[in-house]
């Protein structure tokens, strides 16, 4: 009942019969008065009501029966009321154009200029045949047999608003609404143009059947939407054709990318650069900024860590990209990297993104002979080390598709001071010739840190160390960092912290109030504190697709938390000593 009258209380009332609704107020209030005689029960039981025991014994055995029978009673109503109920939405599945007028606010929320109302009252004496020649179209196309009924309302009202905003939950089916609306407008165009050349009486004439379609998206949906067109865009039946070709030409941007010679002539010739198709049809998506323009801007970011992913690294980085990272990080270090495919996943997934390498922030470490595999070094052991990190460089260029690094990072300290400061003087002739931009330093105490820094000629700019409770969290490493400009860069985030993620009240309640997951929670976080930049190793699509996000939001100016007593208050439950 609740169902038919909020989608109709008029229409509904109509045409519940009058009878039907009598009968079952009389079941509900013969329900009541069932329960009630079965707290005599209840009553019988206790010292307090002793003295009414005889008088309801009988009473409350006949409760009890009633019980049982009220509750099958109150089920059967139910199921017959709820079959009732749908019913009259099933008739009502396509609402007449009064209806949905009265109750369009609940269902569609239209964004039109303030001649919209004077367009309207001139166009509805259209709208009737319009929506029957729409509806017939609609039922004849194949995508639209699998729609629901209010996403086909929904498709309608986009054909003929022209503009609308679709206000329904999450995982209802917006995309393929929109996704529907232009395939059925490819048609209306395709219609247009073959009657066109029926009018022009064999004459040749050029009949443009072309459509651009822009979408505007979030990074971290962009995958999303290639996949919901991937299934959803109709494809062409032409068997005239030479060869199969697809009846659209996805093409995703940059913004905010300068173009290169080759694109601008590209465009100048009126191809996408990207997949040079004879496709008519053009689906444009727009995705976000890139690496160095977040640097520019000094916002917070996420780096993507490829460790342990062997043989499937490529796919993942591949993936990783399309979600939305453009830092990534990896190490000249067989044992527990492939960092051939890190370049292979980053080089591909540019391809199809058509990304330059410039948005992109690539980092890399040279490691030491104790870190490698013995059977498996990129470099000869027993070479100098100038020669080891040299060889170790070119290494990782190759691997990595790309002529310089936007980071090298020491791997860890050597046996002694003095064989590291070795290493690190040759690394800092990379920067001088422009193969590296910035130099950095990873499984370092505070000890092997400070010394470094205060004998190194170009001083570390990135700190990349493990974050938990053992190290106390690098309590005066990070504060060292934060004075001196150092990014601090957490590994194995997520990994040692979570019995504190899983099982901390105040961690939990927090997450659930922003409506995110504890693991999210803790990016939001660190990459709050303003110095603190996490690594996420995820090989998750949808981990990808929530880290991106939450990156993007903070990056957009939301606040997580409204002071650093909050952010205090959250390290304490997460077990740092200080924030």
């Amino acid at each position: 009942v609740s169902l038919a009258l909020e989608f109709s209380r008029e229409s509904a009332a109509q045409q519940m019969d009058g009878s039907f609704m009598l009968s079952s107020l009389i079941r509900l209030i013969r329900t009541i008065i069932i329960i009630t005689m079965a707290l005599g029960g209840v009553w019988r039981r206790t010292n307090r009501f002793r003295i009414m025991a005889k008088s309801t014994g009988l009473l409350s055995s006949v409760g009890y029966y009633g019980l049982l029978s009220s509750t099958m009673m109150m089920m059967k109503t139910t199921r017959t009321m709820s079959a009732r109920a749908f019913q009259i939405l099933r008739q009502r599945q396509r609402p007449s154009e009064s209806l949905l007028q009265q109750h369009g606010s609940r269902l569609f929320a239209t964004a039109t200029s303030s001649s919209s109302s004077m367009e309207q009252e001139t166009t509805t004496s259209n709208q009737t045949s319009t929506t029957n020649t729409n509806t017939n179209d609609m039922d004849s196309a194949p995508t639209t047999k699998r729609l629901f009924g209010y996403q086909r309302i929904g498709v309608e009202r986009l054909i003929e608003q022209k503009r609308l905003l679709l206000a329904d939950e999450m995982g209802l089916g917006k995309t393929v609404q929109c996704i529907e609306a232009i395939n059925q407008l490819a048609r209306e165009k395709k219609k247009a143009a073959a009657a066109a050349v029926a009018a022009s009486d064999g004459q040749q004439q050029q009949h443009d059947e072309r459509m651009r379609i822009l979408i505007i998206c979030p990074k971290s949906v962009l995958g999303v939407w290639q996949s919901e067109l991937e299934t959803w865009l109709e494809h062409s039946d032409d068997k005239n054709d030479d060869e199969p070709r697809p009846q659209w030409n996805t093409h995703i941007a940059q913004t905010g990318k300068k173009k290169t010679k080759k694109q601008q002539q590209q465009q100048a010739q009126g191809t996408s650069g990207l997949r040079r198709t004879t496709t008519h049809n053009t689906v444009g998506l727009a995705a976000a900024t890139s690496a160095s323009h977040i640097l520019r801007a000094n916002k917070p970011f996420l780096v993507y860590g490829t460790a342990w992913k062997k043989e499937r690294t490529a796919e993942w980085v591949n993936q990783a990209v399309h979600a939305g990272f453009r830092f990534i990080d990896t190490a000249c270090q067989p044992r527990h990297y492939n960092e051939s495919g890190v370049g292979e996943g980053w080089w591909t997934a540019a391809q199809e993104l058509d990304i330059a390498r410039e948005d992109f922030y690539l980092q890399t470490k040279y490691t030491p002979e104790g870190g490698q595999d013995p059977n498996n070094i990129p470099y000869d052991p027993e070479s100098s080390y100038e020669e080891q990190v040299r060889t170790s460089l070119a290494v990782s260029l190759k691997n990595l598709k790309t002529d310089y690094l936007d980071a090298l990072v020491m791997h860890s300290p050597l046996n002694n001071m003095k064989d590291t400061l070795t290493v690190w003087r040759v690394m800092e002739t990379f920067v001088d010739d422009g193969t590296v931009k910035r130099l950095g330093m990873s499984n370092a105490n505070y000890l092997q840190f400070t010394t470094l820094y205060k004998e190194a000629r170009i001083k570390p700019s990135v700190l990349q160390n493990r974050f938990h409770a053992e190290t106390q969290f690098d309590t005066k490493l990070r504060h060292f960092c934060q004075e001196h400009d150092i990014w601090y860069q957490s590994f194995w985030t997520l990994t040692a912290n979570r019995h504190a993620l899983h099982h901390n009240e105040h961690i939990r309640a927090l997450s659930e109030r922003h409506d995110l997951t504890p693991q999210t929670m803790m990016f939001a976080f660190l990459l709050s504190t303003g110095y603190i930049t996490p690594l996420s190793g995820t090989t998750s699509k949808k981990h990808m697709a929530e880290d991106v996000a939450i990156m993007e939001r903070i990056q957009g100016g939301e606040r997580f938390f409204e002071s650093e007593d909050e952010l205090r208050l959250f390290s304490e439950h997460l077990g740092m000593p200080e924030l």
